[in-house]
């Protein structure tokens, strides 16, 4: 009997160590991400649901959107949020073609990035 009890705490530790031994790896991407857009009112909504921690607290999301400049697309402009944040408001000219996309952020380094559908804003 006490040999298995030796045995079965031993097993207990090494199960212990393995469980405490994995490490957190980064976020995972957002969900649900999109672009809402009110008619003629110039802005797009940015909107996204929590991205899963995989054992490192989300510290923050970063959120980034463009428009279509001719047959391609022009710059990302780039906005760092909180981490209860979900949504980012961003101004564009009525009529433009928008894209956004938005990445999670914790200790361990940046999610890959969830994007949104191409959107027009105004009309």
């Amino acid at each position: 009997m006490r040999k298995n009890l030796f045995i079965s705490t031993l097993s207990c530790i090494a199960i212990l160590a393995v469980v405490l031994a994995t490490p957190a790896s980064a976020a995972s991407r957002p969900s649900s991400v999109s672009a809402k857009l009110t008619t003629g009112n110039a802005k797009a909504v940015i909107s996204w649901n929590a991205a899963a921690s995989n054992g490192s607290t989300v510290t923050g999301y970063q959120v980034a959107a463009r428009k279509r400049v001719g047959s391609g697309w022009g710059s990302w402009s780039t906005y760092l949020v909180a981490r209860t944040t979900r949504s980012k408001t961003v101004s564009f000219t009525n009529g433009s073609t928008v894209q956004g996309r938005v990445r999670a952020r914790n200790a361990q380094g940046y999610a890959a990035w969830a994007y949104t559908t191409s959107k027009v804003v105004g009309v």
